[in-house]
């Protein structure tokens, strides 16, 4: 017997109308920024995550940009980042005046 790490498709398979029909409202409606599925899932994030509210944006690079900003890290400042990660990170760091600081990760990585 076969058994998957992940099964996409069983999950796939228990969402898939819900999955279609959300998709083709957003097509409909062509708004992807502000439109109200959006703001659905804010307000619904915001209730599980138990705060008061949550901002959506497009990328793992918009998220550590509006981070910096939310935490005043400014320029000059250094950015710890992991070497395993995608290059745009340590790339808006550096663009955006800061320094990203690769470390290592793991035993023996003193």
């Amino acid at each position: 017997m076969r058994i998957r790490m992940v099964d996409l498709a069983a999950q796939n398979r228990d969402i898939r109308e819900f999955v279609a029909g959300e998709i083709g409202s957003i097509r409909a409606h062509r708004a992807y920024v502000g439109d109200p599925q959006v703001a659905a899932f804010d307000k619904k994030f915001a209730e599980y995550l138990g705060v008061r509210r949550v901002v959506t944006v497009s990328s793992g690079t918009d998220a550590i940009r509006l981070a910096l900003q939310a935490a005043e890290i400014g320029p000059g400042a250094g950015v710890i980042t992991t070497p395993l990660t995608f290059i745009a990170h340590g790339g808006w760091c550096r663009s955006s005046g800061r320094k990203g600081v690769s470390i290592r990760i793991g035993r023996g990585s003193d």
